[in-house]
């Protein structure tokens, strides 16, 4: 299957477990892969979601509000 390590960590940062990973690739694709396997895949992952979490934040991020109202004048 070309892109499936690509279909994996999408469906895996969408929320889905281990196990539904693995009965949606089989029920999609015919193809049976073990939990292991997609550990091992979506274990890639882990390490840069890590370090995206514990990333030093700024002490000021600035927001923009911006707000408009439309009249029809005929």
């Amino acid at each position: 299957m070309d892109g499936s390590e690509d279909l994996i960590l999408s469906l895996y940062t969408k929320g889905m477990s281990v196990m539904d990973i693995q009965h949606h690739i089989d029920d999609l694709y015919g193809c049976e892969l073990s939990e292991q396997t997609i550990s091992n895949i979506t274990s890639k992952v882990i390490e840069k979601a890590n370090q995206w979490q514990t990333r030093p934040l700024e002490s000021i991020y600035p927001i923009i509000f911006m707000d408009a109202t439309v009249l029809k004048i005929e």
